[in-house]
């Protein structure tokens, strides 16, 4: 194990210095999702949103979009810089092997020492264009295998193995004046997404994008995720999120919509706080010029905490400008007013107002891409916490470092405190997480691309997070990964 790490590795790594292998035609720049929840590669697998340019070696292959309007931002989805995803029909499957070292697997070792792990990947892209309707299918999956024991005191019977699942489905129909998006994204992973790198290398080709890089499927908000914006370590966790979205576009400049989703969280290891939610949104889009929208929209959020007595009812409107030159430039800035509603434990309500917000600015260019958000919210506390206040902020830059090689750099932090004091003897729960990572990929010819990643945490909280018999007020690690992976041309179906 140790030897073939060290032949990847150092593969990897000259490899970097030469340029004599055909390139791949055509790379292309990404550009950076701006959602809280999803902003890592590690946790977004399929890259919704991401419409970057994938040239196929002959232009007679490839449809070129033609400039689209604004996407309205009273509705679900986030402003990008848009453009240069192809627009026919194709699969594209992706297989793909990770070595990875990781100092705290669990989250929760008292004396960390390092465990490797073996990771394999696949995934399935699909996209399937008619003329007036759209479906994007994406599917990640695999199973990971650590080369020792995991450390005691941790959940009972854990095994040395387990697998993880991602899969998304969206449909779009639209006519002169209406447009109708319906879709779902389900997860199944054995840890905290914000701590979890098992897709880590699925977007190694393409710029940094890989299957990304292809589709025109929506960009949505984080609002419409479940929450998921505190680490709790090794603990298996099923989310889901189904939504749908009806929009009337009446001239051209202006738009009605109107959106309702719902989602879960549901933990399979005991000690967490599962949740239901309901999100509704109404609004008016309207645009100002070719780059330049402004929006109002009535939000209208329910959250179920199983157990008695947990909900939370936040009811408010969202004043919203967007500035997009596209396939260069995005901006989207909104102030959200809420009134909430938190049900308190025995018995009775208290009412209060919050202030919610999200920003984001993305760019792109030929050589360097980058993005930087920040997000204001009150959402369900991670199945830590009965409800949250969640600030978070991320920043990453991507550069073209040569025509097959790519490097990125990203920073991610998240400040969640409970919404009320829990005893008059105790303060408000309070956790503050940090991450840090690096990547690099290289192409080699059309269907190989290798990949190196690291990536730090470090959580601090006044509350001890527990898994099983093992709790911690501090987190600390780091990982480090060296991989291959294979994938097709688009392989164009219809």
């Amino acid at each position: 194990m140790r030897r073939g790490w060290l032949f990847v590795a150092m593969l990897c790594v000259g490899s970097t210095g030469t340029d004599t292998l055909r390139a791949q035609e055509g790379n292309t720049q990404p550009g950076v999702s701006s959602s809280p929840s999803t902003a890592s590669p590690a946790t977004s697998p399929s890259g919704s949103g991401q419409t970057t340019s994938y040239q196929l070696g002959t232009s007679g292959d490839q449809t070129t979009p033609t400039t689209p309007r604004m996407v309205p931002l009273s509705g679900a989805e986030t402003l990008t810089p848009g453009l240069g995803g192809i627009l026919y029909s194709y699969i594209l499957p992706t297989f793909e092997w990770t070595g990875y070292g990781d100092t705290n697997p669990t989250g929760f070792s008292q004396h960390p020492g390092l465990n490797t792990q073996s990771t394999y990947t696949g995934s399935l892209t699909l996209q399937n264009v008619w003329k007036h309707s759209q479906l994007n299918l994406s599917y990640a999956g695999g199973a990971f295998f650590y080369s020792q024991g995991l450390p005691a005191a941790t959940l009972p019977g854990i095994r040395p193995f387990n697998s993880f699942h991602s899969l998304g489905l969206f449909e779009q129909v639209s006519t002169r004046h209406w447009k109708w998006l319906v879709g779902d994204q389900g997860m199944y992973l054995p840890e905290s997404p914000i701590g979890f790198f098992g897709f880590g290398g699925l977007t190694s080709f393409g710029g940094g994008l890989g299957g990304a890089a292809l589709a025109n499927a929506p960009a949505l908000s984080s609002s419409f995720s479940p929450d998921q914006s505190i680490s709790t370590g090794l603990s298996r966790r099923m989310s889901d999120s189904a939504l749908s979205q009806i929009e009337y576009d009446p001239s051209g400049r202006s738009a009605l919509t109107a959106t309702g989703s719902f989602g879960t969280l549901q933990f399979l290891d005991p000690g967490f706080i599962d949740s239901r939610y309901w999100v509704f949104t109404a609004g008016y889009s309207h645009n100002l010029s070719r780059h330049d929208q402004v929006a109002l929209s009535y939000l209208d959020y329910y959250y179920r905490f199983n157990g008695p007595n947990r909900a939370i009812l936040n009811r408010g409107f969202s004043i919203l400008y967007g500035h997009q030159i596209n396939g260069k430039f995005s901006l989207e800035i909104s102030v959200a007013p809420l009134v909430n509603q938190i049900a308190l434990p025995l018995g009775g309500a208290s009412t209060k107002a919050f202030l919610s917000t999200f920003d984001s600015l993305q760019f792109r260019s030929r050589n360097w891409s980058g993005s930087l958000s920040f997000a204001r919210m009150m959402p369900g506390g991670s199945g830590v916490l009965p409800g949250a206040e969640t600030d978070s902020e991320q920043a990453s830059i991507g550069r073209q470092l040569s025509r097959r090689v790519h490097g990125s750099l990203q920073v991610s932090h998240n400040y969640s405190q409970s919404l009320a004091q829990e005893s008059t003897v105790a303060s408000r729960s309070k956790y503050e997480f940090w991450e840090a990572g690096i990547s690099l990929s290289r192409e080699f010819g059309r269907h190989i691309s290798m990949y190196l990643n690291y990536y730090a945490q470090r959580q601090l909280s006044n509350t001890p997070v527990c898994v099983g018999t093992g709790c911690t007020t501090a987190l600390l690690r780091q990982v480090g990964g060296v991989g291959i992976n294979w994938h097709a041309l688009p392989i164009k179906i219809r």
